[in-house]
């Protein structure tokens, strides 16, 4: 794991950081970073997350040893948009909503799929401008998470 991001709401305005490893040698530091940052809050909002980021993080967390404390409360998004749009959508995935939902699409992103390769290039060759559209994407994956998530709370048009 090689980037996280986090948004909260401070009261004033929402919050977002991404938490970065400049090299593997970084990835504990992120985790305790994370984990640290996770700590404050009683809920969790993911996209996904109880079948792959909590389990993942939880996975990595203990392969370098950092204690991983998330909040009890997990709420996952994906599980909901789908019982809200499945019948609306061709399929509810997230870039799917930002679209449909957040009537917005994605312009300057990476595929999924590539970033792996772009970080490893990265840490081979150092060249951090290779970077700037998988920070874009995980940017673009943290606020529409929020937006859907202020969908879901908006009662459904019958």
């Amino acid at each position: 794991m090689f980037l996280a991001g986090t948004m909260h709401w401070n009261g004033e305005d929402f919050v977002l950081r991404q938490y970065f490893a400049r090299h593997y040698g970084e990835e504990a530091a992120l985790l305790a970073a994370v984990s640290e940052q996770a700590r404050a809050f009683e809920a969790l909002v993911t996209f996904n997350g109880k079948s792959y980021d909590a389990p993942f993080l939880a996975a990595r967390a203990l392969t370098h040893g950092v204690e991983l404390k998330l909040p009890r409360h997990h709420l996952d998004l994906l599980h909901h948009a789908r019982r809200r749009w499945r019948t609306d959508m061709p399929d509810c995935r997230l870039t799917t909503l930002e679209w449909r939902v957040c009537r917005r699409r994605r312009v300057g992103d990476v595929p999924g799929d590539q970033i792996p390769g772009l970080y490893h290039d990265y840490v081979r060759n150092g060249d951090p401008w290779r970077l700037v559209p998988v920070f874009h994407h995980n940017l673009l994956d943290v606020t529409t998470m929020a937006d859907v998530l202020h969908a879901l709370c908006v009662p459904a048009r019958n």
